[in-house]
C-alpha cells in the first residue's frame, strides 16, 4: 500500500499518531556477563530500566517538578482512564509540591508543556510512593518523565486505546556514540503485548551510528484495542550509546 493511499484513509475516517523517544545513554554492553538478562526502553528516563507500565485496573498519578521556580508552567497529560479509553487533563505546577491528577490512570501517553513559560526543571508523573523535593524516590513509580530541554515526553512506546485499532506504518531506529566518533551498534526488538497477555518480539533490528533503519510497511500492521507497543533495546556493542527511535501509524 503507498503512502498516498495511507494518508487518504487516514484524512477520512483516522488519526495519524506518531511517538518518539531517546535513550541518551544505553549501558548494555555486548562484553557485560549479564547483558542477556538486560533490556533498556527507549525513553528519557533511567537509562538502564524496562519501563514499568501502570496496574490494568489504573492508579492514581502525581505530577510536580524538581525546581521551586515551576509555579505558572501548565502541563498536559495525556493517557488512558481504568477503561482504557482517552483521558486528558491539563494542571498547573505547584514547584516541587505533589498535584493529584483526577481519577485513574492505566497509561501515561504522553505529556507537554502547553503554556507559554519554560520549564525551569524536569517534570514527573509518577504512581503514589515517597518523594524528595519533587523527585519520586522510586524510578519504577515514573511513569512519565519531562526533561525541560525538551519540554515534553520522549518516550517510545504506545498502547491501543479502547475501540481503537492501531495501523503500525512504520518505524525508525538510529543511535550514535555519546563521547566518541568510534563504531558502535546495537539491537533493537519490536514488541506488542495483547491486553492479558505477554510481550512478544514481532522483528528484531540491528542498527549502527554508519546505518540507521528505517522501515515503511507497505501493508500496515493492526493492532487491536488495550495492545501495549514498545520497541526495546536488548543489546549494544558499547556503554553510553545514545538511542533515537519513531513509530508511526493510524488510529482507526
Amino acid at each position: 500500500m503507498s503512502s498516498f493511499h495511507l494518508y487518504d484513509i487516514q484524512r477520512k475516517s483516522g488519526l495519524f499518531v506518531r511517538k518518539f523517544g531517546s535513550n541518551d545513554s544505553i549501558d548494555l554492553q555486548e562484553n557485560n556477563p549479564d547483558a542477556d538478562d538486560l533490556a533498556a526502553s527507549i525513553w528519557d528516563y533511567e537509562n538502564k530500566q524496562l519501563y514499568v507500565y501502570p496496574s490494568d485496573s489504573g492508579e492514581v498519578m502525581y505530577v510536580s517538578s524538581d525546581s521551586t521556580s515551576d509555579t505558572t508552567v501548565l502541563i498536559t497529560i495525556n493517557g488512558l482512564d481504568e477503561n482504557f479509553e482517552e483521558k486528558n487533563q491539563t494542571i498547573t505546577l505547584t514547584g516541587t509540591t505533589p498535584i493529584q491528577l483526577d481519577g485513574l490512570w492505566t497509561r501515561i501517553q504522553r505529556a507537554f508543556n502547553s503554556g507559554a513559560s519554560d520549564l525551569a526543571g524536569n517534570v514527573y508523573i509518577y504512581t503514589t510512593g515517597e518523594e524528595t523535593d519533587g523527585v519520586p524516590d522510586d524510578p519504577a513509580n515514573v511513569k512519565g518523565h519531562i526533561e525541560n530541554q525538551h519540554q515534553q515526553t520522549r518516550q517510545a512506546f504506545y498502547t491501543v486505546p479502547k475501540g481503537k485499532q492501531f495501523n503500525v506504518s512504520g518505524y525508525h531506529v538510529s543511535c550514535d556514540a555519546k563521547t566518541s566518533n568510534s563504531d558502535v551498534n546495537l539491537t533493537v526488538a519490536f514488541q506488542v503485548r495483547f491486553f492479558g497477555g505477554v510481550f512478544r518480539t514481532q522483528e528484531i533490528i540491528a542498527v549502527s551510528n554508519k546505518a540507521p533503519s528505517i522501515i515503511k510497511v507497505d501493508m500496515p500492521f493492526p493492532l487491536p484495542q488495550k495492545t501495549d507497543v514498545r520497541p526495546i533495546i536488548i543489546n549494544s556493542s558499547a556503554n553510553g550509546i545514545k538511542v533515537h527511535c519513531v513509530f508511526e501509524g493510524i488510529l482507526l
